[in-house]
């Protein structure tokens, strides 16, 4: 590593040297044709520095996160590419500022930052691992590719381009007592040509930004020849194959619409007259019908208006969480889009709780979502949606009629679902425009009499596939709620796809074709791992997915945390200790896990005033034996026992091993005995591990203790899980 970064730093060294002699004879230097595409390569290549100099400085920022050997391996080489392609970007812009069309103050001002900046980061990586002088460089070069790239982005996309969406302009709207020019040429102008040709930047000299510049032309002279259409440079080049290098605007920027040239060729043809109002000209004159076609694709292409009230935004931020989004369609909008997500987190209640923005709800996106046919009484009630997707739930179709209800709706998505043709057809809607049907039962004839039928529908089936390019099935999902199960919970298996035969062992061996065929929902009378594969016609199998069931045991009255979890790392709370949800251990630190390093895991549990008499207590924690969160088990485990939560009496203080571990990261549940008591009140107390192993990828750090799920186990057959062994 020290080799490479002295051959880095040495690299960047020399081309700052090169940098160096060009700016001090820049104004002798003359670029060859052939070095020309070099410098035009100059806005592909600055996206790198850019997007190195933002991971540099989020790094600064979430150091405390990262492995300490870790983090000055990946910052310095981080350090050496942001140097380097900063320079030779920097380079690249030289050369092309060299190009006619560039000479202005504003190129001037960009060239200064992104030169500064290229010196600052060469100091940046000279000067660390100085963590003041660091600082101090990595903030001001995070800032001048800021600046750099504002006055940059003003050169390419017109000035105050990157603040524009944040600046109020007031908007000429169209009044048929003013000027056609000011109020429909000069923007049509200045949205299509003003990026190329303006104040900063005016290639073949010609500047548009204001009326006199744009009156006075570019070095091939005037912009029109008045009543003269043929003549006017700016309509020859418009109507240029796209293709053609003289072509205006450039094929990469926004071309002129239909209705936008036809009102320009009128304008000129008329005589170019910069003070004509529409009023001034009669019903069938060619720049009056021209005018009217141009206002009329306007309002067209316009943002749909809509005639219902806002939703209060203290409204839609509480209908907002981790998932419910609730978003409306712009800040101008009373429109709101809807997207639920997190299948195994779904409640229907807060699902209904979108009735209070029912009048506002324009698109509602549930794919993925454990529902059926209820949903559709609850979405009949949106009379303003456009678009639904339903995809991949675990809808019937049976009550699709209910949609009926929604006379606006436009797109409708039933990917992965059990409609059938005749329930399609039972739906009258007008307003339908696309319907997306992939993986449904409905046949491929069936298809093609629905696309007869419903004529005005856009009817989308997916791709049609050869024997040849079959594709991979996705293994099978688990239905059920949970995955801690009371002994008789049924166990509900699924696929995304219809028409998937599901088969499942539950003796440890590999399923295939032969193994039993799941039907209907399971149930066992005890613990048990469940393996299960997907299979179709036309489609490979499946990978092999893997359920293991656990029993429940009791549940607490109520959980309390006494120790307060690290902020991103505190899962649901006490609530989600006994909610039946075991985590996945590559879910890590999210979702259900509750997170401790320098202090230990402390719950409290009421068990209520029903007494039961309790085998062992379990916890659920993760086990990464190489990643950089450092998930570990405990290193010992405290349990207290009594009547009241003040006056507990120590029941358990173990000891629990950690050793190498053939096989990958998992969720582990360690059991400790409590000699069949029967408190009220039980603290549970788990210590996390000071120092890892001299085996563990992390040696030498803290160790981490992700908990998701404890148990309280009225029968003595457990036996504590391997990190006790």
């Amino acid at each position: 590593m020290e080799k490479l970064e002295r051959i880095g730093l040495n690299t960047v060294f020399a081309l700052l040297c090169l940098m160096t002699v060009l700016l001090f004879f820049e104004a002798q230097v003359v670029i060859p044709y052939w070095l020309q595409p070099v410098g035009r390569m100059h806005p592909l290549l600055l996206h790198l520095p850019i997007g190195f100099i933002v991971l540099l400085v989020l790094a600064n920022l979430l150091q405390q996160q990262i492995d300490p050997a870790s983090f000055q391996k990946m910052n310095k080489f981080l350090l050496l590419l942001t140097a380097l392609t900063t320079v030779v970007a920097a380079i690249m812009g030289l050369f092309l500022s060299r190009e006619a069309g560039y000479a202005s103050d504003l190129m001037d001002t960009h060239k200064w930052f992104g030169v500064g900046t290229a010196y600052l980061l060469y100091l940046l990586a000279w000067s660390y691992p100085r963590k003041l002088l660091y600082n101090a460089l990595l903030y001001s070069s995070f800032a001048g590719v800021v600046i750099a790239g504002h006055f940059g982005a003003s050169l390419t996309h017109g000035e105050d381009f990157l603040v524009e969406p944040l600046q109020t302009e007031e908007v000429v709207a169209f009044d048929e007592n003013a000027p056609v020019f000011a109020t429909l040429v000069q923007p049509i102008l200045k949205a299509k040509c003003e990026s190329c040709h303006n104040a900063g930047k005016h290639k073949g000299e010609l500047d548009i930004s204001t009326l006199e510049k744009m009156l006075k032309g570019g070095e091939h002279g005037p912009l029109w020849e008045a009543g003269q259409v043929e003549k006017s440079a700016l309509i020859q080049r418009a109507v240029l194959p796209l293709a053609d290098k003289k072509h205006m605007p450039p094929k990469n920027k926004p071309q002129l619409t239909s209705e936008e040239l036809e009102l320009l060729k009128s304008w000129i043809q008329h005589g170019a007259d910069i003070a004509i109002a529409s009023t001034d000209l009669a019903e069938e004159d060619s720049l009056k019908v021209a005018i009217g076609k141009y206002t009329d694709a306007i309002q067209a292409a316009s943002e749909t208006v809509y005639d219902f009230d806002f939703a209060s935004q203290e409204l839609i931020a509480t209908l907002n969480t981790p998932y419910r989004s609730v978003k409306q369609k712009s800040s101008t909008s009373p429109a709101l889009e809807v997207i639920i997500m997190g299948r195994q987190t779904f409640d229907f209640a807060d699902f209904q709780a979108l009735a209070q923005v029912k009048e506002q709800i324009v698109a509602l996106d549930m794919s993925y979502a454990p529902v059926g046919d209820e949903v559709f009484a609850v979405i009949a009630q949106l009379p303003n949606l456009e678009s639904l997707h339903l995809n991949f739930t675990n809808i019937s179709g049976d009550k699709l009629s209910l949609l009926n209800e929604c006379q606006q709706l436009k797109t409708l998505s039933l990917a992965g679902t059990a409609v059938s043709k005749s329930q399609i057809l039972s739906l009258e809607i007008p307003t339908l425009e696309e319907l997306y049907l992939w993986n449904t039962r409905i046949a491929d004839a069936e298809l093609a009499a629905l696309r007869t039928t419903l004529s005005s529908v856009n009817i989308q089936s997916g791709i049609e596939r050869t024997e040849e390019e079959q594709l991979t099935l996705t293994p099978p999902v688990l239905k059920s709620a949970n995955n801690v199960l009371f002994t008789g919970d049924e166990i509900v298996l699924g696929h995304k796809f219809n028409g998937v035969e599901i088969r499942y062992t539950v003796d440890g061996s590999q399923p295939d074709s032969t193994a039993n065929l799941y039907q209907a929902p399971l149930s066992f009378t005890e613990e048990v791992t469940i393996k299960t594969i997907a299979l179709k016609s036309g489609w490979k199998d499946s990978e092999v997915a893997t359920f293991t069931f656990r029993e429940r045991g009791h549940i607490p009255q109520q959980i309390e945390m006494l120790q307060v979890a690290r902020m991103l790392w505190r899962g649901k709370g006490g609530k989600g200790l006994t909610d039946g949800e075991q985590g996945k251990v590559e879910e890590i630190p999210y979702f259900s896990w509750i997170g401790f390093q320098d202090k230990p895991f402390v719950a409290l549990a009421d068990m209520g005033e029903q007494l039961v008499t309790l085998d062992s207590i379990g916890i659920s924690y993760g086990v990464q034996l190489y990643d950089w969160l450092r998930a570990s088990p405990p290193t010992r485990v405290e349990i207290y026992g009594g009547d009241s939560k003040d006056d507990l009496n120590l029941l358990v203080d173990q000891s629990v091993g950690f050793s190498r571990k053939e096989g990958d990261d998992t969720a582990v549940i360690s059991y400790f005995s409590v000699d069949r008591s029967s408190f009220r009140y039980y603290k549970i107390v788990a210590h996390t591990i000071e120092v890892l192993p001299t085996w563990h990828r992390h040696k030498g750090n803290k160790g981490r203790l992700f908990v998701d799920q404890l148990f309280f186990v009225q029968n003595n057959n457990r036996q504590l899980s391997f990190s006790d062994q």
